[in-house]
């Protein structure tokens, strides 16, 4: 298999994998990056300059444009320049080729159309990367990867093919681990769900211990604060537990968390589940205040313009329970961490109690 055939390959599966999974960013940037391979492996000195002048403007748009439904006006809008770049660098006069080649360098002070190439490509990967950080797809990342190197495939004729291959890889790559994040991550919280909490109680052997983490009278902190403030509570008492629970936190549901402790140190669980208590006890949040937001403000009110806020505290009850002769199965264990947190409840709640 020759290095064109490898690129090609990649970039195609990216594509395809892209569409099947309403990543039309992605999709694009693979798009992009199959002719672009196709332009710099021929002969024709005139396609190499089309699609080092016109591809990187159109990467640059695809990172910058919001991402919409396939048949959106914007995607046929960039499918409609993608094809007037294609015809007017194979049919158009010469003189008119040249014009807007010329006015696609736009504002760079640089001469060579590869080294231009070069500068768009990396201009659109800073914007796509800028959109990682705001968002954080894995897709887009994978797709500002694979920008940087389509700049350095037009840094010169070696190694095109290899680069481009590597482009299409990192696309892959951010679309299968998006998925993945889709398939077995929280949207909510960030924190492993529930398909990943039975995938790892699958796997488990040997010793181990689970606790089952509620947070306390969340419905009636709900009816109080709205919504909008118990997802920030859901999102903050996650993020505590992760890092202070000392064991892998999953989201069971609704305000329901677990922790798996695999091996056989149980006073890691009791330490680890009592100094997340704790933090969480003593830890204020900021929610918004659902009684001062429904009520309307006068427009000229300045206070009107920024969210009231007022701070919170809750609490959480956990129930603990180790394997043994009487629990083989994990969800035999499960079943007793969540009937140790019900009495951790009946005592009172915010607190810890084994099985």
């Amino acid at each position: 298999m020759t290095p064109e055939m490898v690129h090609i390959a990649l970039l195609s599966a990216a594509t395809l994998l892209a569409l099947g999974f309403h990543r039309y960013r992605a999709a694009q940037v693979g798009i992009l990056l199959l002719v672009l391979g196709q332009a710099l492996g021929a002969t024709s000195l005139r396609w190499e300059e089309g699609a080092c002048r016109f591809l990187p403007l159109l990467g640059l748009l695809s990172a910058a444009l919001p991402e919409g439904r396939l048949l959106s006006r914007r995607h046929l809008v960039w499918l409609f320049l993608l094809l007037l770049a294609v015809g007017v660098t194979l049919d158009a006069p010469e003189r008119l080729f040249h014009s807007m080649a010329d006015a696609a360098a736009g504002p760079l002070p640089i001469d060579g159309h590869r080294n231009v190439a070069m500068l768009w490509w990396l201009i659109a990967a800073v914007v796509a990367a800028g959109r990682v950080w705001r968002q954080g797809q894995a897709s887009d990342a994978g797709a500002a990867a694979a920008l940087v190197l389509a700049a350095l495939a037009c840094g010169g004729p070696t190694a095109t093919s290899w680069l481009l291959s590597a482009a299409g890889a990192c696309l892959l790559a951010g679309l299968l681990w998006g998925n993945y994040r889709m398939a077995f991550r929280d949207p909510l919280t960030g924190i492993a769900n529930r398909r990943a909490l039975d995938e790892t109680l699958h796997r488990l052997s040997g010793e181990f211990r689970l606790a089952m983490v509620d947070i306390d009278h969340f419905k009636q902190f709900n009816d109080q604060y709205g919504h909008d403030a118990g997802d920030l509570v859901l999102r903050e008492v996650a993020q505590l537990l992760a890092r202070h629970a000392d064991g892998k936190v999953f989201r069971y549901g609704g305000e329901e968390f677990c922790v798996v402790y695999p091996g056989t140190d149980t006073a890691r669980a009791e330490r680890g589940l009592e100094g997340a208590r704790s933090i969480i006890e003593q830890r204020t949040i900021d929610v918004p205040a659902k009684s001062l937001a429904a009520k309307p403000r006068p427009a000229s009110s300045k206070s009107s313009r920024a969210p009231r806020r007022q701070s919170v505290r809750v609490t959480i009850s956990a129930g603990t329970a180790e394997r043994n002769a009487q629990r083989k199965h994990a969800q035999d264990v499960l079943k007793a961490a969540d009937q140790a947190l019900y009495r951790a409840k009946k005592k009172g709640r915010n607190r810890v109690v084994k099985a």
